[in-house]
């Protein structure tokens, strides 16, 4: 995973030993279908736990274009294969600790990703 400007983070993503999420989007083709007001209830409950949420897709310049200006989503970059692999529905949520998978949601499984969401303890190193 590299993020917007080329430089591999993907040590430094999967070593957090707090929880994060991330989403993985092959393309954007249904972005209409995920954008919606449950994907902003999902980063207000991020937020307020101060959990990042990584947006991982092979769409480099359709991210930017969607998702640069949000704040608080962190768009890395990552190859097509990987991501199918990953995530078999496009997109897929992936509620995350260091390198282990906590939780795995298709994009229609909201409630129950926001169950697990809301269980998850804040991040404790997060600093303003």
């Amino acid at each position: 995973m590299q993020n917007i400007q080329g430089t591999d983070t993907t040590l430094s993503v999967l070593n957090q030993s707090n929880y994060y999420v991330m989403l993985f989007v092959n393309d954007f083709s249904n972005y209409d279908d995920w954008h919606n007001k449950d994907f902003d209830t999902l980063l207000n409950k991020l937020n307020a736990r101060h959990l990042p949420l990584f947006v991982v897709t092979s769409s480099k310049d359709k991210a930017v274009e969607l998702l640069a200006n949000q704040k608080n989503i962190n768009i890395l970059i990552c190859d097509g294969t990987v991501i199918k692999t990953a995530a078999r529905v496009n997109p897929t949520y992936l509620i995350m600790q260091m390198a282990n998978i906590k939780g795995k949601y298709s994009y229609e499984d909201m409630d129950k990703l926001f169950e697990q969401v809301d269980t998850l303890p804040p991040n404790s190193n997060f600093e303003e």
